[in-house]
């Protein structure tokens, strides 16, 4: 549509529409007439400006015609180019190809020279020893140092390596190499055992400190059991060497080689020579248990072993059962001449000690050193065995001195004294009881253990010599019998009561105590009717003559009146004095129990004279009241 078919629609359209509105809002803003010229200018000029216009737009065409036919020569160069670039990429991909079937080829032909390579290294690392190693392994005159242990090492890793052989098929080359190195082996393990047993023989010096070397040559020796034996032979045969010669010294020189007391070897002293001993024998165990563990790298006790070394696993001595066994048994045999002195001079010696306290205190001393080793050694080592024993020993010849002070004793012409008190060797034992104590509570951690041995002690020491107390009480009459008893027993039960106040053996001096307290009331109470004539009276009515039983009865109680009438005034005073060696509280207490009985018969005394006899208050005219009254109870 033209630009004035345009203005024409335009026209036609009514006013109210927008676009008619924007044209007359432009023309309006114009200065047009209405009128025949004006619109034939205005049709001109528009037709004019579209022209104009219509053409610069075919001028810009026909810039852009030109762009275009240069674009044009230029894809057709890019074409001419791209081809002769693909013509040319082709011949390349060409040569390419054939260079990479030559690289792949190169290539394969490197991985697999190189995997031959690393096959052929790891043989020889793992399957093949220098001849420099082999003479290293084998000479002697070669050192056992840390170069010998890695070539030791890598044949001993090369004969495991062959089980692999063997497994993967290759079971000629993997029996080959294994017998060689099965030979490499034994000649490395002697040479480890000829310089174990040079640097051994330095072990009987007190200052040796096993070096590291040889700490590990033993380790890995402990795989060869008879090598291995043989190099614990020689350690034992060293310290054998050392340690008795090391005893003698003090024991003759007083000079103490080891950081404990000296020994000194008296007759007259014999407890702090055992005292010596036992702790330089504890000493020493404890000494060589440290050297084997340093040496050995292990931690040694009577149950098992702890590997401390962190060394392959192919040379470990937890292989090596028996280890534990052997090291205490080299303790023990090393220990043995020592004592076995120590064992004949204290029972040669203990023969001539009187005193029993001396005595003890050395078996107690023994009994603590067997029980402090215990946690060291086997239960069944000939040192516990000698201590055992030893302590058995002195113990006998503890009970052997009591018995013969015992028959010196009994020997002597033995009463108690006026005062009816416990007697002297009572007291002297119950003293030598708590000196014991001491020496036992000293060595004694456990309160059970303690209270077990305080009992045995007792029945060593102290019941003989109240068996003999007993023996001397059948002498005296009652009450005199009972009163030296409680005496007795109660300086033990006093005396116990300090040492153990739990013992079952202070029960016991209680109970006897209260039972012979029983027995002296009783005696009391005989005493009441017979001094006061009433045993007449009560035998007199108990009797079975009926026939002529008033007639008695008005006899004796004529008489019974007359001694009861005396009787009465000093009744409670008399009694008293008859147990005056008694504490006064306990004679007091026992004396008015008597009483209160002596009264309660005397009622039922005259309950039953009435049923008898009616004038019975013409001679017995006391009331029960009034004799409680005359007693003064």
């Amino acid at each position: 549509m033209d630009p004035l078919s345009k203005i024409s629609q335009i026209l036609s359209h009514s006013y109210s529409d927008t676009k008619v509105k924007e044209l007359f809002k432009i023309i309006s803003q114009t200065e047009l007439k209405n009128d025949e010229i004006s619109k034939k200018k205005f049709k001109i000029d528009n037709v004019s400006n579209i022209i104009s216009i219509n053409t610069k737009i075919i001028q810009e065409f026909e810039k852009i015609i030109i762009e275009l036919k240069t674009f044009k020569d230029y894809i057709s160069t890019i074409k001419n180019l791209t081809n002769e670039m693909e013509k040319e990429a082709d011949i390349i991909s060409l040569k390419s190809t054939h260079f990479l079937k030559q690289i792949t080829t190169i290539y394969d032909r490197k991985i697999l020279i190189n995997t031959k390579q690393s096959l052929l290294k790891s043989f020889n690392n793992n399957f093949i020893i220098e001849n420099e190693d082999l003479e290293i392994l084998s000479s002697i005159s070669k050192p056992v140092d840390e170069r010998f242990f890695k070539i030791l090492f890598k044949v001993k890793q090369i004969y495991l390596n062959c089980q692999k052989l063997l497994i993967a098929g290759y079971n000629k080359a993997g029996v080959e190499i294994m017998e060689k190195m099965d030979k490499y082996l034994d000649t490395g393990f002697e040479k480890l055992c000829y310089f174990i047993q040079q640097e051994l023989k330095l072990a009987k010096y007190k200052s040796y400190e096993p070096k590291d070397d040889i700490k590990k040559a033993l380790y890995m020796l402990s795989e060869k059991h008879d090598l291995f034996k043989k190099c614990l032979k020689t350690i034992s045969k060293e310290r054998q060497k050392f340690l008795p010669e090391n005893s003698q010294f003090e024991l003759i020189h007083n000079i103490p080689l080891t950081s404990i007391h000296q020994i000194k070897i008296q007759t007259y002293d014999l407890l702090q020579y055992t005292s010596d001993m036992l702790s330089w024998i504890h000493q020493t165990v404890v000494n060589e248990k440290d050297f084997f563990e340093i040496l050995f790298g292990i931690h040694i006790d009577s149950e098992s072993i702890k590997i401390m070394n962190d060394l392959p696993n192919f040379c470990s001595l937890s292989e090596y059962k028996d280890i534990n066994k052997v090291v205490f048994e080299i303790i023990d045999n090393n220990i043995l001449n020592s004592c076995e002195i120590f064992k004949i001079e204290t029972e040669s010696i203990i023969q001539d000690i009187e005193n029993i306290v001396t005595i003890y205190r050395i078996a107690n001393l023994i009994q603590f050193y067997h029980f402090t080793l215990q946690k060291i050694m086997p239960n069944d080592s000939c040192l516990l065995n000698i201590l055992r024993n030893t302590e058995k020993s002195v113990m006998n010849a503890f009970s052997k001195n009591i018995q013969k002070k015992l028959h010196s004793i009994k020997k002597s012409n033995l009463f108690p004294s006026p005062q009816l008190e416990a007697p002297s060797f009572l007291i002297n034992t119950i003293s030598e009881l708590k000196i014991l104590h001491k020496s036992i509570e000293a060595t004694h951690n456990s309160s059970e253990s303690l209270e077990n041995c305080v009992k045995t002690i007792l029945k060593i020491i102290l019941d003989p010599y109240c068996d003999l107390c007993c023996s001397i009480s059948d002498k005296l009459d009652e009450p005199h019998k009972s009163i030296f008893l409680i005496n007795c027993w109660k300086t033990c039960e006093e005396n116990i009561s300090q040492i153990s106040p739990g013992n079952s053996k202070m029960q016991e001096f209680k109970d006897d105590i209260n039972n012979l307290f029983k027995n002296l009331e009783s005696n009391q109470l005989d005493y009441f009717f017979n001094a006061s004539g009433l045993n007449n009276l009560i035998n007199i009515l108990e009797s079975k003559e009926e026939k002529n039983l008033e007639r008695s009865l008005d006899t004796v109680l004529v008489e019974t009146s007359k001694n009861f009438q005396n009787f009465l005034p000093f009744a409670i005073t008399n009694a008293l004095d008859r147990i005056k060696y008694l504490e006064i509280s306990n004679a007091t207490r026992i004396t008015n129990k008597a009483a209160e009985m002596f009264i309660e018969k005397i009622s039922d005394l005259i309950n039953i004279l009435p049923q008898i006899t009616d004038n019975y208050q013409t001679y017995f005219h006391w009331t029960p009241n009034e004799i409680k009254l005359l007693l003064g109870v």
